[in-house]
């Protein structure tokens, strides 16, 4: 028996190496031909193989491969082929992908034709790829006197990002208002940006302060580029929030003492931005005595004290309700 099943891994073992064997015996062309017989039943297996070699072959034969996986009629294939056009783009492709995207409307296609399509060819489809990367495409065509940039569609960021890169002229007032409002959208939501946990983010957190969220960066660059007094006066304020921080080893207390400091100086001319209100973000809550004789501590009852302390103390909060409770 044991015989046997030596016999049987020994006999796996030889299929797997042959297998092997068969990929490497093949040059690129061969799969290539492979590839493209649909009657040769090894399309999935040249296309894998394609996959894996794509990154070491010459350029020549990256474009040979690209054109066989978008000319291939699966949306797999395409997709994969889609993504590495973005660092292997050639003008060659420029017919074939907007005869794609006229046929199949697909979004990674999209995304190719609205960075490296024609500018008369964006301009004619403008309605119809907006709906996927519409601030894209004002990179492109801001200069163009054809085009008309509809900036309430623009989040303050892609506004700022796209003024910045088109040289295109902003007050000082309008690049602050852009500046607070792109920190005030993350503050009001901070669970909406899908930031990774990593020692790569923990790192710029404690040495970039707010700036460790990508958007919040990129409009800080712009704003370098664009107002030199202005972007000292962040960099005052950033650094306000990494010295309040510097000595918290902890990511996720990290992140939440980050944002209530900056909730806390956020410039009170811009504090209609927050979602709660200037005096909730600039002030610790009052408790106003009803006798104005008396401390306002001697007038408020224990439940109302209670309550006072688990605002100030919403960490602990949860394990007061469930000692209540129980």
């Amino acid at each position: 028996m044991n015989d046997r099943i030596v016999a049987y891994f020994k006999y796996k073992e030889f299929r797997n190496a042959s297998a092997r064997k068969w990929w490497e015996n093949k040059s690129t062309e061969e799969l290539l031909n492979l590839f493209i017989d649909k009657k040769s039943r090894k399309v999935s297996m040249a296309a894998k193989e394609l996959c894996e070699r794509f990154i070491f072959s010459m350029y020549d034969e990256q474009k040979k491969i690209l054109h066989a996986m978008l000319e291939s009629g699966c949306k797999t294939y395409r997709d994969w082929a889609y993504r590495k056009l973005f660092a292997h783009w050639d003008e060659e492709f420029t017919e074939c992908i907007c005869h794609l995207w006229e046929r199949y409307k697909e979004e990674h296609c999209a995304w190719v034709v609205i960075e490296y399509g024609p500018i008369e060819y964006l301009k004619a489809h403008t309605d119809e790829l907006a709906q996927y990367d519409y601030w894209r495409i004002c990179l492109r065509l801001a200069n163009d006197t054809d085009f008309w940039m509809e900036e309430s569609r623009l989040k303050p960021w892609e506004q700022m990002y796209v003024y910045t890169k088109n040289k295109l002229e902003m007050t000082d007032e309008e690049c602050e208002r852009l500046l607070y409002m792109t920190i005030a959208e993350y503050l009001n939501n901070p669970q909406g940006y899908n930031l990774s946990v990593s020692h790569e983010t923990f790192a710029k957190m404690r040495n970039k302060g707010l700036q460790y969220v990508p958007q919040i960066d990129i409009v800080v660059w712009c704003v370098h580029k664009k107002n030199s007094m202005l972007a000292k006066k962040f960099d005052k304020w950033n650094q306000v929030l990494q010295e309040k921080t510097q000595y918290i080893f902890d990511f996720d207390e990290l992140r939440i003492k980050l944002n209530e400091i900056a909730l806390k100086n956020f410039p009170l001319q811009y504090s209609y931005m927050l979602a709660t209100s200037s005096e909730e973000t600039t002030s610790e809550p009052v408790v106003q005595p009803s006798d104005p004789s008396k401390p306002y501590y001697k007038t408020v009852s224990i439940e109302e004290a209670m309550d006072i302390w688990k605002e100030k103390n919403s960490v602990f909060a949860k394990f007061i309700e469930r000692f209540n409770e129980e």
